[in-house]
């Protein structure tokens, strides 16, 4: 695709900064987080948010056309080991969709949701700018967008 020609032609273009990783992959990692890591499995692969962004400018796209998009849902792994909190460690598949969740989908799940999950602990990836949940009792893993990561992904922008 000719990215400056497409600039061209648009008012802006909307830049993908979610679903870099999810349960199509057998192993847990942050859905959308801002920054690569070497802790990161995936190091290098350019999974990450700004490598989505770095690629549109380096192909020639203005700053001023990209709007980069954030999830306002989760991605979620069962079956996961405690160890890291739960965060880069093989999965035996999506977690259960949560009860009452709006979105009814194994995996998946909004930001309401869970933001309010009880029996989880929280955790915030400061290198990575991501935020994820897990649950040792129940061996349940959610990488989501919160009001955190989201105000500095917007410090960022």
């Amino acid at each position: 695709m000719d990215l400056p020609k497409v600039a061209g032609q648009v008012d802006f273009m909307n830049v993908q900064g979610y679903d870099l990783h999810g349960t199509w992959e057998s192993s847990t990692n942050h859905a959308s987080s801002l920054f690569d890591s070497r802790k990161d499995p995936s190091f290098g692969q350019s999974l990450f948010v700004e490598a989505v962004i770095e690629a549109y400018l380096g192909a020639g796209v203005p700053a001023r056309k990209l709007v980069m998009g954030v999830p306002l849902y989760g991605r979620g792994w069962m079956g996961v080991p405690p160890n890291n909190a739960g965060l880069y460690q093989n999965a035996t598949g999506p977690a259960t969709s949560p009860a009452g969740d709006t979105l009814f989908t194994d995996g998946v799940a909004t930001y309401a949701t869970l933001s309010d999950l009880p029996n989880f602990n929280h955790y915030f990836d400061a290198k990575r700018i991501a935020r994820w949940i897990y649950s040792p009792a129940t061996q349940t893993f959610w990488s989501f967008d919160d009001p955190l990561t989201v105000t500095a992904k917007m410090v960022y922008v």
